[in-house]
């Protein structure tokens, strides 16, 4: 018998990634190919497992905040669900429709998010607040790339 807590923690850690995947199918690599890119930009191949690690760190990190018994997690919940959303959005404004300053715009609009985030998590759940640090450091390489590329393109 599988414990009931383990089917909520399998939907919340496949929940992030689901919606990534998706948007993986916006993805226009010739487009992106021919962009001038930082001189730090990661290689190709470490963007999907980066990625499915951090969807999985901050599911995990919402189901810390979920189960976590006598807290006011609706704040929090709701902090996370947005900036989930956001998260998702960038992939096609960028990827597929070629927006890239309103790519910026709203990556940054994503960091200020999960920074909120991050600070409500903590409050409910240190561990889950800790377990968004890696998910931020990313996001924020990820502004930066989106900003080289706006201004070298």
């Amino acid at each position: 018998m599988i414990p009931k807590h383990a089917w909520l923690l399998a939907v919340l850690v496949l929940l992030p990634n689901v919606g990534g995947w998706i948007g993986a199918l916006t993805f226009d690599l010739d487009w992106y190919n021919s962009l001038n890119k930082a001189p730090i930009n990661p290689p190709s191949w470490l963007f999907a497992p980066m990625w499915t690690f951090l969807y999985s760190l901050i599911g995990i990190a919402s189901f810390l905040v979920w189960t976590k018994e006598g807290a006011d997690a609706v704040v929090p919940l709701l902090l996370y669900a947005v900036q989930l959303g956001l998260n998702w959005a960038w992939t096609p404004i960028f990827f597929h429709y070629h927006k890239i300053l309103w790519a910026l715009v709203e990556i940054g609009a994503t960091d200020v998010l999960v920074v909120l985030t991050i600070i409500a998590f903590i409050r409910v759940r240190v561990l889950a607040g800790i377990l968004l640090l890696p998910y931020i450091t990313w996001l924020s390489i990820a502004t930066y790339l989106n900003l080289y590329i706006y201004q070298h393109n």
